[in-house]
């Protein structure tokens, strides 16, 4: 059963979203599934650029963090009305920069296996020219949380192959994350610095990384 699971995803011309629907957990629920969108994967190094450039308090506000909490809609997507600042970091900029940014992710269609969690959170800070986005979930049982990291990871790498060649951007952004579990919870990281960022972006508009 699991080598046909394999199998399927690796064939799938939509970048596996729909096999996701494939799984017997998938099937119970049997939520609506769409292709992946890697548009707003590929404009994330835009977004972190654009927040690595702003004013020296919004940078030190960055620094302390902000923290958002929301919900995933059927389709991987999440809700505008679902965004809340749970922790401002104080300054406006990077706080409305986080929600763009997170608002953006559920735009890629790529949040669906976190569908049936609960207590969803991201948290963004930039730290001695790093950016770090780390997103987290509760699961019931610490078994779930495995399973449902085990399932993002491997939509996560499937993409990121698949995206290599026609968006290496897409693909290195989505092989920096790194998903784990503790007891129930879920975690994504990706940490990008913001020369990397930077080389990124000139990278996507056509200019010389170097």
């Amino acid at each position: 059963m699991r080598i046909h699971l394999i199998l399927s995803t690796l064939m799938c011309t939509a970048l596996a979203s729909h096999c996701l629907a494939q799984s017997p957990d998938a099937n119970a629920s049997k939520p609506a599934t769409r292709e992946i969108n890697v548009a707003p994967v590929k404009d994330l190094a835009s977004e972190l650029v654009q927040t690595c450039g702003s004013s020296e308090s919004d940078l030190a506000s960055a620094d302390s963090g902000v923290v958002v909490s929301f919900e995933v809609a059927q389709d991987g997507q999440i809700p505008v009305d679902s965004i809340k600042i749970v922790r401002s970091s104080g300054s406006k900029t990077v706080d409305t920069r986080t929600i763009e940014i997170l608002w953006r992710a559920g735009q890629a269609h790529v949040l669906g296996p976190l569908l049936r969690l609960s207590a969803h959170t991201m948290s963004f800070r930039i730290h001695d020219g790093v950016t770090q986005l780390s997103l987290s979930s509760q699961a019931a049982t610490a078994e779930e949380a495995k399973a449902k990291a085990t399932q993002l990871s491997f939509l996560l790498k499937v993409i990121g192959q698949n995206q290599k060649t026609k968006n290496p951007i897409v693909s290195e952004l989505l092989s920096n994350i790194a998903v784990t579990t503790n007891d129930e919870r879920i975690n994504a990281v990706i940490s990008i610095s913001c020369a990397r960022a930077a080389e990124m972006s000139r990278m996507q508009s056509g200019g010389t990384t170097r």
